[in-house]
């Protein structure tokens, strides 16, 4: 059963040969089949005479016609772009505001878990009280990081100056 299979696949392995000068050279004999048959299958060169040659016939292809339906604008050219510095300063400084806020609720909640912490009656990271607020602290976290990288993409789409939202 093995053995039919292994004389069926033909053998790849080098073949080694010493040279007068005691040095040994490699070969390997599949490589001159797939350069023959590569060099058999030659891909045809065209020059600018033969394209001289079939121009005339161009028309008769397509060369010439006019497309059934013209594509529509892209989108980008139908919309104005939003370039109102106000606009974006006024923004970036309310998002600035509420992650202000943001940040002293955290630092709060973090006060809370510390002194919660340091309760002897309470588990220092199993209670809780305690998973509870650190929950919050990455819900409050990861809202705010993700609101601003929102807003700072739709900005850098519309074109908005990085100095605009500083």
């Amino acid at each position: 059963m093995f053995g039919a299979a292994s004389r069926s696949v033909p053998a790849l392995s080098p073949v080694r040969r010493s040279s007068p000068g005691n040095e040994k050279t490699v070969t390997f004999p599949w490589i001159a089949g797939a350069l023959a048959v590569c060099a058999a299958a030659q891909t045809p060169t065209y020059t600018n005479a033969d394209l001289e040659r079939v121009r005339p016939l161009r028309d008769q292809i397509g060369g010439a016609s006019e497309p059934a339906h013209r594509p529509a604008p892209a989108e980008v050219e139908r919309e104005a772009p939003d370039l109102d510095e106000a606009r974006w300063r006024r923004e970036a400084e309310r998002l600035e505001e509420r992650r202000a806020r943001d940040d002293d609720r955290i630092a709060e909640l973090r006060y809370e878990v510390e002194a919660l912490r340091r309760d002897p009656r309470v588990l220092p990271y199993s209670d809780p009280r305690i998973v509870r607020a650190e929950a919050r602290i990455e819900q409050l976290e990861r809202r705010r990081d993700e609101r601003w990288r929102r807003f700072l993409e739709r900005a850098r789409r519309a074109g908005v100056p990085p100095g605009w939202l500083r």
